[in-house]
C-alpha cells in the first residue's frame, strides 16, 4: 500500500493564517515529516524531537502542534501507533482550538491512517468525517487527494472493493490538472493493487 502526503516544505509559503512568527517552525516541523521518507528513519526522529525542542523555545500552541504531529507521523512511519497516538491526539486539539482548520483536518488524516494500522477501523472512519469537513473549509483541495487515498485503504481493509476504487478515482480527479505525478502514480499503484 502507498499513502503520499502532499504537502510540500516551501519556506516562502505562508502556513495557513498562521502569524508570520511560526513560519519558520512549521516548515522545520514538515521537514521531520518529509524527512522519514528521504534521509531515513533514525534522523527523521532526530528532526521531530528537535522540533519539540523548537516549540519549547517557541512556546505557542501552534508551534506545539505542529511539533506534536511531526512526532506522531515519525512514530507512525516507524510502526509505534501506539506511542502516536497521544502525539496525534494533542496536536488535533491545539489545531483545532487554534482554528486551523486545514491543519487540523490534515492532523485527522494522520491519525486516521495511524487508528486503521491499530486495526481500530470504526475510529478511522468518524475521523475520516471530521478531515473532509475541516479540509473543506480551509478548501485544500489538494490534501482532499490525501483523504480520498486514506479512504481508499481503508476500504481495501475491510475487503470493500469497489468502494476503495472509488475513494482513488476520487483522488485521482481531484489531482487531474496538477502535476503531482508521484501522488497520482501512488493511485495507480493502489488501484492495480485492489484489481489483483
Amino acid at each position: 500500500r502507498v499513502t503520499v502526503r502532499l504537502r510540500a516544505v516551501d519556506p516562502s509559503a505562508s502556513v495557513s493564517s498562521d502569524p508570520p512568527a511560526t513560519d519558520v517552525a512549521a516548515r522545520s516541523f514538515d521537514v521531520a515529516i518529509i524527512g522519514a521518507g528521504y534521509v531515513g528513519l533514525p534522523l527523521a526522529q532526530v528532526f521531530a524531537e528537535t522540533n519539540l525542542h523548537i516549540a519549547s523555545l517557541v512556546d505557542t500552541s501552534v508551534a506545539w502542534a505542529f511539533a506534536n504531529r511531526s512526532r506522531a507521523q515519525v512514530l507512525y512511519t516507524m510502526r509505534k501507533s501506539t506511542e502516536a497516538e497521544p502525539f496525534f491526539d494533542l496536536a488535533a486539539q491545539l489545531f483545532e482550538k487554534a482554528e486551523l482548520s486545514g491543519e487540523f483536518g490534515r492532523t485527522l488524516v494522520g491519525q486516521m491512517d495511524n487508528l486503521m494500522y491499530l486495526s481500530r477501523y470504526e475510529e478511522a472512519l468518524i475521523l475520516a468525517e471530521r478531515a473532509r469537513a475541516a479540509l473543506e473549509k480551509a478548501n485544500d483541495t489538494q490534501y482532499l487527494s490525501t483523504l480520498e487515498i486514506a479512504l481508499g485503504n481503508y476500504y481495501y481493509r475491510l475487503n470493500q472493493y469497489n468502494d476503495s476504487l472509488m475513494h482513488y478515482d476520487r483522488a485521482q480527479k481531484t489531482l487531474e490538472n496538477t502535476d503531482n505525478y508521484l501522488a497520482i502514480a501512488a493511485i495507480g499503484l493502489n488501484r492495480a493493487h485492489v484489481l489483483t
